[in-house]
């Protein structure tokens, strides 16, 4: 990498409030663009740079914007599966509900006869 190349990722690097020990990933995508573009012209300077990429204000904005988003489309996902998985649980609940319901109902004797027990007495006509 070359000068130029390495006082944009510099100027980059303090807009976005990146240093060498927390670089948490915020540079390496552009360092591999800029590094591709200064192979292919090993006389790029700053300017070059410039126009290729962008004013580094620019790019660090259009950076933490592409973060935000991120974010939120993160947050809103997480949403989702948090509503997902409550609703899963409540349908769970509920047919858990209804079978022990039935099973209530059908072994405690509520709702049904048993012919077996059931006694008809009637006067038997003497035989003649």
């Amino acid at each position: 990498m070359n000068k130029a190349a390495k006082r944009y990722l510099d100027e980059v690097s303090s807009l976005m409030g990146c240093n060498e020990n927390n670089n948490n990933g915020c540079l390496e995508e552009l360092s591999g663009l800029i590094e591709e573009y200064c192979s292919e012209r090993p006389d790029a300077s700053v300017e070059d740079l410039y126009r290729e990429f962008g004013n580094p204000s620019d790019y660090t904005e259009a950076f933490c914007d592409r973060k935000k988003r991120t974010k939120t489309l993160m947050k809103e996902r997480r949403k989702v599966w948090i509503l997902i998985l409550i609703c899963a649980a409540i349908a769970i609940a509920l047919i858990l509900a209804i079978l022990i319901s039935y099973v209530i109902i059908r072994y405690s004797g509520i709702g049904r006869i048993e012919l077996s027990e059931i006694i008809v007495s009637m006067p038997v006509p003497p035989l003649k």
